[in-house]
């Protein structure tokens, strides 16, 4: 039987860290998700622990000439750890403007910001669960590295389930019903933050490889937007600390799909969980759109 702790209704959070290294840069807009519903109790019996899933945060472009070596390193990864490994392309400015005029434009503001925010450095270069990188004080390591971190990762426990589903989607107004369930399977003491973003999958473009160009190149998990506040994401489960075990929280998101989608049949929505003091997450997950 589960016990009601407490439900909280939040409307319109906007939340920006005051973490030096994961400021919003100034003049920047991004909308951020309605809360219809948070929900959270504790249950009879604390379930067993899922595996550590990892986020990886790639930043790359279609005028790299080195970044289709680097996708490729994180695609192997991927294949050696089927569903343990979740990747978002982040197309911002630097080496990623379109080089035929006819190619989908895969730059979006939220990749441009997020390499502000927590990158700054050549591409290839990958976030590899927002691990800081005290060598370069960012969030990023380059290729040699990815390997290495990404086992090191595998190797953790997570302290949360994470569950996702798709309540609906308007194909015509292009609204989303998010349902995330998160269940904590151990104590947790850290406050959390709560991640949304948007991901297309199957794009066609033209990309630079080892300076050849490659026509109708397909481009996947290619970010297109991010619902929450960026860099620092939204606040979650403040009120309840610490979180114990068999802790599940339900929260009920409603965003627009972005108007730069392509084909919404392509398109998964992506949630993070990341503990707020160390800025690393904890755990994520992913549901196709459709």
């Amino acid at each position: 039987m589960k016990k009601k702790l407490n439900i909280i209704i939040v409307v319109t959070i906007f939340f920006i860290a005051a973490c030096c290294k994961e400021q919003v840069p100034a003049g920047l807009i991004l909308k951020d998700a309605v809360i219809d519903k948070d929900t959270n109790y504790t249950l009879a019996s604390i379930p067993l622990a899922e595996p550590k899933r990892v986020f990886i945060e790639e930043f790359t472009g279609v005028a790299c000439p080195n970044c289709p070596k680097g996708a490729a390193v994180i695609k192997g990864i991927q294949d050696a750890n089927i569903n343990r490994v979740y990747v978002a392309k982040v197309h911002s400015d630097f080496l990623a403007a379109p080089i035929k005029n006819t190619d989908v434009d895969l730059r979006c503001a939220s990749a441009q910001a997020l390499d502000i925010a927590i990158s700054n450095s050549p591409k290839p270069a990958a976030a590899i669960d927002r691990k800081f990188n005290a060598n370069n004080s960012n969030y990023v390591f380059s290729a040699g590295f990815w390997n290495g971190l990404i086992t090191n990762q595998l190797a953790l426990n997570s302290s949360l389930n994470l569950g996702l589903k798709i309540i609906s989607f308007n194909s015509s107004t292009k609204e989303i019903k998010l349902q995330t369930t998160a269940t904590f399977t151990s104590n947790y003491t850290d406050s959390i933050n709560y991640h949304i973003y948007i991901l297309e999958n199957d794009l066609k473009a033209t990309q630079d490889s080892a300076n050849i160009k490659l026509d109708n190149f397909h481009h996947e998990e290619v970010l297109r937007d991010i619902i929450t506040p960026l860099g620092s994401g939204q606040p979650w489960l403040n009120n309840v600390s610490p979180k114990p075990a068999g802790l599940e929280a339900i929260k009920i998101s409603t965003f627009n799909l972005p108007s730069n989608i392509v084909n919404a049949a392509k398109c998964v929505v992506l949630v993070a969980i990341q503990n707020a003091r160390t800025k690393e997450m904890i755990q994520v997950n992913e549901v196709k759109l459709q």
